[in-house]
């Protein structure tokens, strides 16, 4: 079965992401937005046989490794730091079209893994 890595927020961390991202659509989703979506895709994903492991995000520790890494804080880099603790190496990054139900995925910079 394949297998991938989501992040996963508390509202307080969910809150600190907003302030400090450098993401449009980051910014423009309340946590319960964000989690509404989160929780369509793992079902998508579920559907399509893929096991989900929710990476819990640490905020502090996100940027802090955004700076190391000289990367914007945005969803690109979120992908990456998550995948440093997924199950196995990451070489793709996986998404869900929320109008198709589509999945796609893209390399991941393993450079920053």
């Amino acid at each position: 079965m394949q297998a991938v890595g989501t992040p996963w927020f508390t509202p307080e961390q969910w809150a600190c992401l907003r302030k400090c991202a450098d993401d449009p659509e980051i910014k423009g989703l309340s946590y319960d937005q964000w989690h509404a979506r989160s929780v369509e895709s793992l079902k998508i994903f579920e559907e399509l046989g893929i096991r989900v492991h929710k990476q819990h995000v640490d905020v502090r520790e996100f940027v802090d490794w955004c700076v190391r890494h000289q990367q914007r804080l945005d969803a690109d880099a979120l992908c990456a730091f998550i995948s440093r603790d997924a199950i196995g190496p990451k070489t793709h990054h996986m998404k869900v079209n929320r109008t198709t139900g589509e999945v796609s995925s893209r390399p991941v910079d393993s450079s920053l893994t």
